[in-house]
């Protein structure tokens, strides 16, 4: 078996300019295995051109990333993972030097056309033809002959191969690929309009050749394990970590929106607007799924999306966003999710125009500023002072 070197390879190889520094070794080469020619390009899927909303978009690259977000300890409910800051531009310009060899727009656009359609996948192709014609027991009395780590990969290597054919590990590819795009976009060495325009292929290419988000991140995952050489028995293996944050995820509409992977001429419940992504309830009210837009100073919930009364907002809509300071609710707002605003560490005062709304849990604010307080008109219900579930409340007096 040829053994991989990552990114590295592939780029001496096809255009001996650009290095990129994910490098992994992969099983040691073996002279007796069978070789044969593999020509990608003729396995590739014809993708079909999308027209995809801005939003829609975001909501891809969401569950792309939201396994490497939580691992990296980013927002994985936050379109690129971090908003642009001189914290978080430095961070992204130093994960793309050290990881990818990246340092400008001219770096990015090189590591994209290797990744999209060649990546760990071509090797991964490589390392499996050398092994796919081998009858069970030539590949038995084969394996019996290796020790250490060849002895798992070479297994893993055909297991792989046969159950996910010419998809590959393409997913691996693809969600690194959206990664990086959100990274350079962090980095400044692209404007948020070429972030829709760069991932865009991409998506074309997930929406091709897999059905769920759960067949593309277990392709994904899988991937990782074979380039990372991880024994996935293992308990205390980076590929366990990642399978349990999507376990963990895997149930968030915010993160992993299923309707994306219907036919395109499927109606859905799901909207959009320039600020927001919402779900349409089917009478006449819609739940509040995610702010779209930056996070920065007072906040003034619209009453209405798109002729919808905006009565439920939904869980985590606003996880995580910290440049809040004030958020205003209408009173249409009936019912506030689990952790709707968790973790918005700036966020001192929410004001309700209306009556009390239910809440799911008392989570809902957990981890806003120290002085967070709630302001509620005096003519309205259901509310308690000095405190409203376990938060500060007061009736307005201006």
């Amino acid at each position: 078996m040829t053994g991989f070197t990552g990114i590295r390879k592939i780029l001496a190889l096809a255009m001996a300019a650009v290095l990129i520094a994910t490098a992994g070794i992969g099983c040691a080469e073996q002279t007796s295995a069978p070789e044969e020619e593999v020509f990608l390009e003729e396995e590739l899927p014809v993708y079909q051109a999308l027209v995809l909303s801005h939003g829609e978009i975001e909501d891809w690259a969401l569950g792309c990333s939201a396994i490497i977000a939580t691992r990296n300890y980013f927002s994985s409910y936050q379109f690129c993972m971090l908003e642009r800051s001189e914290l978080n531009t430095a961070v992204t310009k130093q994960i793309l030097a050290q990881d990818w060899g990246c340092t400008g727009r001219s770096d990015l656009l090189d590591i994209l056309d290797i990744m999209i359609d060649h990546g760990h996948s071509v090797e991964f192709a490589e390392d499996y033809s050398q092994v796919s014609s081998m009858s069970d027991e030539e590949f038995e009395a084969y394996i019996e002959r290796l020790g250490g780590i060849d002895r798992y990969m070479w297994p893993l290597t055909r297991t792989l191969g046969e159950k996910w054919d010419t998809k590959l590990i393409r997913a691996w590819d693809w969600f690194r690929v959206i990664h990086i795009i959100e990274w350079a976009y962090v980095a400044e060495f692209i404007e948020i309009e070429e972030v829709y325009e760069l991932m865009t292929p991409v998506i074309e290419r997930l929406y091709a050749s897999f059905s769920s988000w759960e067949e593309a991140t277990e392709n994904y995952l899988d991937g990782y394990a074979w380039w990372s050489r991880t024994d996935v028995s293992l308990s205390d293996s980076e590929y366990k970590r990642r399978l349990l944050v999507y376990e963990e995820l895997k149930d968030s509409r915010v993160l992993y929106e299923a309707s994306l992977w219907l036919p395109r001429s499927a109606e859905t419940a799901t909207g959009y607007t320039p600020d927001y992504k919402y779900l349409d309830n089917g009478d006449g009210t819609c739940t509040l799924l995610r702010h779209r837009g930056l996070s920065s100073g007072d906040l003034i919930i619209p009453a209405e999306l798109n002729g919808l009364a905006v009565s439920i907002i939904g869980t985590c809509a606003f996880f995580d966003r910290s440049g809040f300071t004030e958020v205003v609710f209408p009173a249409s707002v009936t019912m506030i999710e689990t952790d709707s605003f968790a973790n918005c560490s700036g966020l001192a005062q929410a004001v309700f125009l209306g009556d009390a709304p239910l809440l799911d849990d008392q989570e809902v604010f957990l981890g806003c500023a120290q002085d967070f307080t709630i302001l509620y008109e005096e003519q309205s219900s259901g509310w308690s002072t000095p405190e409203w579930n376990g938060y500060p409340a007061f009736p307005r007096t201006d």
